[in-house]
């Protein structure tokens, strides 16, 4: 399976820098108040912040535990606000499932095969986490981390070091977070940048576990329908791996060239696959969801290859009571890349920076 490299996607010499400046997003935003407080216990026991930032109307949270977005608060137009991102109320809750929700996945998001790659003729054995794969990065994962946050003008600045060696991953891994909000003229937008830079040579794939329900918790997904410009996927067997190279989506039941109604698409009980972006690694529009019952809509901005849309049947039981419905948009590399093609796009090396760049723009 052929893996081309962005060339948004790697920073080499002098520009590998970490985030140098807040980005230009920021002249946007209104009037935007960051507060902080005491989030509570995560299921290691460790204490968890949140971070909430107000501008026009709109209410994000973010958490230090799993470089985490918490909430986006919409309104309603009935004068309240409805969160469109699923998560636990409490952070002891985020477990199974919801241990994702919301989450910056690494070192290596989704699946690397046998719990191993090659690089420079060195073989590495990975943490094997699921089926013998190695899954969101095996032990230590990002989203099981503690991130080292600092409050902005306008959103939150999160800082992670992942060892040399850690869950078997070379090189000792500086990783810079920020998430901001900004709104105006009846949109939000809500912006996460990752850069992250490496002292050995290594593999990083990452993306964000956010889900979503753009008519909050409790609603069932009828109504909403969804596009994605993508009309290649990657067939996987039931291990989550690459069969073979792209297949068109046409004739496979997730053909989202046109907006798709979402309950035709978890008719056979949900939906999980990898779908090769048409864009050609500029940050662009990818994916399009709307509501009739809300009248909100969300563009997902991205310039990486590939896009995994996972639509569980039904979430688990959350804060105690029904989990309800939601799905997840995760532009990221493609399942088991490090295994892949001469030079694997995952590949990152001492001198360069890996930029991952999403924006999620809601309309309402």
């Amino acid at each position: 399976m052929a893996m081309q490299q962005s060339r948004r996607d790697v920073m080499m010499g002098a520009t590998a820098m970490l985030l140098p400046t807040p980005s230009a997003h920021a002249a946007l935003s209104p009037f935007a108040v960051v507060r902080s407080r005491i989030w509570g216990q995560t299921p290691d026991g460790a204490q968890a912040a949140l971070y909430t930032v107000e501008a026009g109307g709109i209410r994000a949270e973010f958490s230090d535990y799993g470089g985490r977005i918490v909430g986006l608060y919409l309104p309603d137009g009935q004068g309240g606000l409805d969160n469109v991102l699923m998560t636990p109320s409490d952070p002891v809750r985020l477990t199974g499932l919801w241990a994702v929700a919301g989450a910056m996945m690494g070192r290596s998001a989704n699946r690397i095969g046998g719990g191993h790659f090659v690089i420079d003729g060195q073989v590495y054995d990975l943490d094997r986490s699921q089926s013998g794969n190695t899954l969101h990065g095996g032990a230590g994962a990002f989203h099981t981390r503690m991130w080292r946050a600092r409050a902005l003008a306008d959103g939150v600045e999160m800082r992670l070091t992942s060892p040399d060696g850690e869950a078997g991953f070379p090189g000792r891994l500086e990783v810079v977070l920020r998430y901001q909000l900004v709104v105006r003229a009846g949109r939000a937008r809500l912006i996460a940048i990752l850069q992250a830079a490496t002292t050995r040579p290594t593999h990083v794939n990452f993306t964000n576990h956010a889900i979503f329900n753009l008519d909050g918790a409790g609603k069932d997904l009828s109504g909403m329908d969804l596009r994605i410009a993508a009309a290649r996927f990657t067939p996987v067997g039931e291990d989550g791996l690459p069969l073979c190279s792209f297949s068109a989506t046409a004739g496979q039941g997730f053909d989202l060239a046109r907006f798709c109604p979402v309950a035709e698409l978890i008719a056979d009980g949900g939906l999980d696959v990898s779908l090769a972006l048409d864009n050609r690694g500029d940050l662009a529009p990818v994916a399009w969801l709307s509501s009739m019952r809300s009248g909100r809509r969300m563009t997902v901005f991205s310039g990486e290859p590939g896009l995994q849309l996972f639509i569980p049947a039904h979430l688990p039981q959350r804060d105690g009571k029904d989990g309800g419905y939601g799905l997840c948009l995760e532009p990221q590399h493609f399942p088991d890349t490090p295994n892949h093609g001469a030079i694997p796009a995952t590949l990152l090396r001492p001198g360069q920076t890996r930029r991952w760049e999403s924006i999620y723009e809601f309309a309402y």
